[in-house]
């Protein structure tokens, strides 16, 4: 049976501009309907080296499915953030769905700052791309709390109510004293 600790904090992101992706999957739609209607309708084979019309129709099917799968996963993405009395919980379901936790006991340094998630971390989402950066969870903006393990481990974590998550932070580590 899990414990119970009280919530000092909660804060969830959803990412923005997801809609780049549904609108790349329609766009890709209209852009391989034409050349299919080229191709089956009209009899112009389509492009320099065209492909046989099973395969052209193949790739109408999966190209749009594909980014629009793309666009389900992204629009359900959320990042969760929680201080509970014993810790730091994070989630990004769909693509995290189990609670990393960041006991306070193991975390030797935490402070605000700013930071770029395209050219410290290589984007947003849960990034472990450069190991002198440690690992990242970001959904917008340049604001994040930086934790420092015992360790040696960098864990940064994005959020949009930087002094709250900070306080929060502060009154758990000051009850596990």
């Amino acid at each position: 049976m899990a414990a119970y600790y009280r919530v000092f904090f909660k804060e969830e992101q959803k990412l923005k501009f997801v809609w780049i992706f549904l609108f790349l999957a329609i766009l890709s739609f209209i852009f391989l309907f034409y050349a299919l209607f080229q191709q089956l309708i009209l009899h112009k084979p389509w492009g320099s080296e065209p492909m046989p019309d099973s395969g052209l129709i193949l790739v109408n099917i999966i190209i749009p499915l594909f980014l629009f799968s793309f666009y389900l996963i992204f629009r359900n993405s959320k990042l969760i953030i929680e201080v509970k009395e014993d810790g730091i919980y994070l989630r990004y379901p769909p693509q995290i769905i189990k609670n990393q936790i960041f006991k306070f006991e193991n975390i030797e340094k935490y402070y605000l700052r700013n930071y770029n998630a395209i050219k410290e971390y290589g984007g947003r989402g849960a990034k472990a791309i450069r190991p002198k950066a440690g690992i990242s969870y970001s959904v917008s903006g340049n604001k994040g709390i930086q934790l420092i393990l015992l360790d040696g481990t960098k864990i940064l974590i994005g959020t949009q109510k930087a002094q709250e998550f900070l306080m929060a932070i502060k009154k758990g580590k000051s009850k596990r004293i």
